[in-house]
């Protein structure tokens, strides 16, 4: 997959501090972007030219009208690891505060150490006139202090660039809207000090930051290197200024240096000296390029106590960006900057968050955010859900909603007709001062899926797909090899349309379920302009799942300017000519079968260039036969429970034109075959039904049970390929407490897979045992593999986390993924998802060969903690494998630990004692092979037993010791069939 948008890549790396602090330098992160930084410079100084024509500079280095004050709202999320505020990576209130006010005074120029800038840049010092507020509301509209403080989904967060795995993860633990706030992250770093995300640029708009990116736009800091701290651990004290300097990313800066180390490479900022090479240290004398360094300025990479300037040649730059370009201009108008209206009494509704934008089912059960905006608490109030205008259900409070709080209000389940558009109201009646925020409107389009192929060449006029509001594709002639074929086309010719705007299509819903494989294919045209800095764009991607977005990965087609076009540029409206001048794209989509039902979406991206042109869209499938009858996905089954009796919920889809009355099923249980008969039915076609089993008689252990359409109508389905669905379910009832652990080598966990899934094999690598998921190769995409525990007893345990060491390298084009659930009731259901992850955060390598790792390097752990779920007496845990055709899957050990601290990882030794010296606690840690009673003293050095205890279940366990109140020399001794250690611990005074 090709990204060809300008997305600048950042990143400070923490080593040593005569390297590297940012990766600006490596080039290949430049090469695929469809904007060139030398056209995102031209942009920046047509904007420039534009404003001293108008005369709105203000090129006085020390003074700033104040009408000429940029305010910006910001958020600051602080993730941290559970620590109190104020320690560790929590940082306190006032930290925060002093980091935003070193911040301010850097870009208004009235940081105290000014006055030790050179005499030699004196004169282009600026105060660059923009000024950070903390948000004064946020996006529901309620007050705020602008600071969010979140448990950090990982104790430390490895990035290398925005865009990369935890780039995503970090901010998808907390964002705002990125157009209205500027975010800013306080995180553990392990590789790097911070990083921004750079902005976009073409004329009045930004190059378009399609997606993912607008949900990764921010800033990025480490917590060491916030705000002034004089113990960093690195080769220079913190005074804020890592802050300062990715703030300049953010607002268009490059390093002082340029794009790479040469005297032939600019930061496009005359009144900074040319430079061949990052500062280290302070050296006010250091030369390049036959200049004098400007060691000072905040885009270097000096020490911090060192920088203490911007120019006026950056503050034009950093104001263009904040002034024009994309989520940086609207900013200036966020509603973050406005303290909120406050009434007495003001409830409004919301929608939920991720509310799908179409309908899958036609039972939906609809539900709303209810907020108390008021200053003042509600007792009395009702919510009205009307469909299509008709009162369906009334909800009254019952109980009291305090201001500020939000509440969930979820109405009884409703069935609705897919085959129209249907209209939901939601309505508050009651006292309220603020009538704005009552309603809420959602309207759902005809959401019926469609039976494959689907074709649209529209030669009719028409246009199938579905236009979003404001979209401007139309049908249009458009010659290919007739002079009165019809196409899409998207007018982008001396358009008034916005630069940047995007004009979605996308086709119904399409029901893939039962192919064994699939291609997308369309035809395109686009001639161009001479001028090199158009860059209209056309995106084709897939939204699997009746999700709500287009997710960057799931893009498989994304060109702009010249790799857009089919033909000679041209400066008039273009019109193809003939076929010579389409071009045809095929695209293999069978890893998206799994999903079940997807929509294929077309983006135009407006560059002020030319015509463009869609045609021929199709997805390839079978033709639809008279009686087709297939089991389209199968709900309710376990892979393992204590319980011989199952309920599996069975979708049958009617892929045929023939209505469907009479259904027969053979249902065998372990070579046992039983009927099922469902007569006076109605399955419509293209219309699926459910019908629920009752499947008993389960013996301990595995048992395999498939269900298979026998006759519909009385007679033999004309397509049988679809007709059978095998599952097996393991009976276990049998029972350990916590901690476990699964090696393989005597395995008491359950492995479950069937025909369509990728088997669990237990193979030898390296002497170790270890569970492989055979995916590699697969001609089956969407079935799933298990891992299942035993009943884990809790043992009233309340820290615990499961940690699983694996092995996995991605395949580009393949998506699997890798989940792991809870039950609480023993396995009837796995409801309590706790790990979630595809190919692309679960990778450690990349591999387009059979996957085999070969030393310890190709091995990670994954860390879940659970502590939230121990209230539950006992837990059965789940790892399911999800294949999407791609690469296999390792598994050595699976660990259930009653600690939720991930350091444990490093405890690799038999018996590890720490601190040591102690003072007031101190820590035990065990890692036993089996679990065993250990047995625990602690004796004084005139052999006195000052602790004597027995620890039953010991296995991979850290134990809390109190120290003992008088200081000196002790003896540690642990004594179990596997062990007898005896450690030196020494108790300070």
């Amino acid at each position: 997959m090709k990204y060809l948008l300008l997305f600048l890549l950042l990143l400070f790396e923490f080593v040593s501090y005569a390297q590297e602090r940012c990766l600006t330098d490596n080039v290949l992160s430049y090469k695929n972007r469809g904007e060139e930084i030398e056209k995102f410079q031209q942009w920046i100084t047509s904007k420039k030219q534009e404003k001293e024509n108008k005369n709105l500079f203000n090129t006085n280095d020390e003074k700033s009208s104040s009408q000429d004050i940029l305010k910006i709202p910001v958020v600051f999320h602080i993730l941290h690891n559970g620590e109190i505020i104020g320690q560790g990576r929590n940082v306190a209130t006032a930290k925060i505060v002093e980091q935003l006010r070193i911040l301010n005074e850097d870009f208004a120029r009235a940081n105290e150490d000014r006055v030790n800038t050179v005499a030699e840049f004196q004169s282009v010092a600026a105060n660059v006139g923009i000024e950070f507020v903390f948000a004064k509301q946020d996006p529901n509209g309620l007050p705020t202090n602008g600071i969010v403080r979140v448990r950090a989904s990982k104790s430390s967060y490895a990035t290398g660039r925005p865009g990369d795995a935890d780039d995503v993860l970090l901010k998808s633990d907390s964002h705002w809207p990125s157009e209205h706030y500027l975010n800013i992250y306080c995180v553990d770093l392990s590789s790097g000090l911070g990083y921004a995300q750079f902005p976009f640029s073409n004329l009045d708009g930004l190059e378009s930051e399609i997606f993912n990116y607008g949900l990764t736009d921010g800033v990025v800091v480490d917590y060491n290197w916030f705000g002034i701290n004089l113990e960093t651990g690195g080769s220079f004290q913190s005074y804020g200024r890592t802050l300062t300097h990715e703030v300049g990313h953010y607002f268009g800066l490059l390093h002082i240096w340029g794009l790479n180390f040469s005297c032939n490479n600019d930061d496009y900022c005359d009144d900074t000296p040319l430079q061949s090479n990052s500062t280290s240290g302070c050296n006010l004398n250091t030369t390049s390029c036959e200049n004098v360094n400007m060691v000072q300025n905040y885009m270097d990479y000096s020490d911090d106590d060192c920088m203490n300037v911007f120019t006026n040649d950056q503050k034009d730059r950093m104001r263009i960006v904040a002034e024009n370009g994309y989520r940086r201009k609207s900013l200036l108008t966020s509603p973050g900057l406005i303290e909120p209206q406050v009434f007495n009494q003001d409830l409004g509704i919301v929608p939920v968050p991720n509310a799908p934008p179409i309908l899958c089912s036609e039972d939906i059960i609809p539900e709303i955010l209810l907020i108390n905006y008021g200053l003042e608490n509600v007792e009395n109030y009702s919510v009205g859900l009307y469909v299509n205008d008709v009162l369906q259900e009334e909800i009254s409070a019952t109980s009291t909603l305090n201001s500020l709080q939000t509440t969930t209000v979820r109405f009884s389940e409703i069935s609705l007709n897919l085959n129209q558009v249907n209209t939901l109201r939601y309505a508050l009646t009651g006292t309220d001062e603020n009538p704005i925020n009552n309603q809420l409107i959602i309207a759902y389009p005809n959401s019926q899926s469609s039976l494959l192929p689907f074709e649209e060449d529209f030669e009719d006029g028409n246009n199938s797909l579905i236009r979003e509001i404001g979209s401007n594709w139309n049908v249009s002639n458009a010659p290919d090899s007739t002079a009165i074929n019809n196409a899409l086309k998207i007018e982008y010719f001396n358009t008034d349309l916005p630069f940047g705007q995007m004009d979605y299509l996308v086709t119904e819903l399409l029901d893939v379920s039962a192919l064994n494989s699939a291609e997308l294919s369309f035809s395109y045209a686009y001639s161009g302009r001479t001028s090199d800095v158009i860059n209209d764009g056309l995106i084709v991607g897939i939204i699997p799942s009746c999700g709500n977005s287009l997710d960057i990965r799931n893009i498989v087609f994304e060109r702009y300017g010249r790799r857009l076009i089919t033909t000679s540029a041209q400066e008039t409206a273009y019109t193809p000519f003939g076929p010579s001048e389409w071009e045809k794209s095929s695209f293999n989509i069978t890893p998206y079968l799994g999903e079940g039902l997807i929509q294929i979406v077309f983006i135009g991206v407006n560059g002020g260039g030319n015509n463009i042109y869609l045609d021929n869209i199709e997805v390839t499938s079978a033709e639809l036969e008279r009686l087709d009858l297939g089991i389209r996905k199968i709900e309710g089954v376990t892979p393992t429970t204590c319980q011989k009796e199952v309920f599996p919920k069975i979708e049958f889809k009617n892929f045929g034109y023939e209505d469907i009355e009479s259904l027969d099923l053979d249902i065998m249980i372990n070579e046992r075959v039983f009927k099922q008969n469902y007569q006076n039915i109605k399955i419509f076609s293209g219309f699926s039904e459910s019908f629920s089993l009752s499947i008993r008689s389960l013996t301990d252990g595995e048992n395999d049970i498939s269900i298979k359409i026998d006759k519909i109508n009385g007679e033999v389905d004309t397509k049988l390929n679809n007709n059978i669905i095998s599952f097996k379910v393991v009976v276990n009832e049998s029972e350990e407490i916590i901690p476990v652990r699964e090696t393989f080598d005597q395995p008491k966990w359950t492995t479950n897979f069937t025909e369509n899934s990728p088997t669990v094999d237990l193979i030898q690598i390296n002497n170790s045992e270890v569970a492989k998921f055979n995916a590699f190769g697969s001609t089956y995409v969407g079935g799933s593999s298990y891992i299942s525990s035993p009943i884990l007893k809790t043992n009233n345990q309340r820290e615990g986390a499961i940690r699983i060491k694996y092995s996995y390298a991605s395949r580009n084009g393949f998506n699997d993924r890798l989940k792991v659930f809870l039950s609480n009731n023993c396995g009837r259901t796995h409801e309590i998802e706790v790990f979630n992850q595809d190919s692309e955060d679960l990778a450690i390598r990349k591999s387009e060969d059979d996957w085999v790792p070969e030393s310890d390097t190709d091995w990670e752990y994954i860390f879940i903690d659970v502590s939230e779920h121990l209230i539950w007496e006992e837990l059965r845990v789940l790892v399911e494998f999800q294949n999407g055709g791609g690469n296999n899957l390792y598994i050595d050990d699976i660990e259930f630990l009653t600690d939720n601290d991930p350091e444990q990882l490093s405890f690799e030794s038999r018996l590890t004692v720490f601190p040591n010296p102690a003072v007031d606690e101190f820590y035990v840690n065990v890692n036993m092979p089996l679990k065993e009673t250990l047995h625990i003293q602690l004796i004084d050095m005139a052999g006195k037993v000052v602790f004597d205890q027995n620890f039953p279940n010991s296995l991979n366990q850290t134990y809390r010791m109190i120290a003992p109140s008088q200081s000196g020399f002790y003896l540690l001794k642990v004594n179990g069939n596997q062990i007898k250690q005896t450690k030196r611990l020494y108790i300070r005074p």
